[in-house]
């Protein structure tokens, strides 16, 4: 895990808390009031889950009505194995010793990205 967080450190702020780690990113999507920031929770062992805590969501009420969206968010959440509950979008991390955490990091985070501006695409 301390090899995992020297890599976020290197590309975003990292807040740690007792139950995971608050990842502060640069986003700020347009008519936002703030950044964006993602929590990573350690499940198990070895792997990890990514959240945006519901932030996507919010920022799409608060900009387009998303049940207009439903279907393309849907179908971007398929294609990303991102998992949709109560809001909040929910990613799985690959185990450090895979390689790949931070290739899934990059995934969820750009599938965010997709889905916060869906009313364009």
């Amino acid at each position: 895990m301390k090899n995992f967080i020297e890599q976020l450190t290197d590309l975003y702020s990292v807040q740690i808390v007792d139950d995971g780690i608050i990842l502060r990113t640069a986003i700020m999507y347009a008519g936002a009031d703030h950044t964006f920031s993602f929590f990573i929770q350690l499940q198990g062992e070895s792997s990890y889950t990514i959240t945006d805590r519901g932030q996507t969501l919010d920022y799409l009420r608060e900009n387009i009505d998303p049940n207009k969206y439903l279907d393309k968010i849907h179908k971007i959440c398929e294609r990303f194995e991102i998992e949709l509950t109560d809001g909040v979008f929910i990613g799985r991390l690959a185990s450090i010793a895979s390689g790949q955490t931070m290739r899934n990091l990059s995934k969820f985070i750009g599938a965010m990205n997709i889905i916060a501006n869906v009313d364009i695409l």
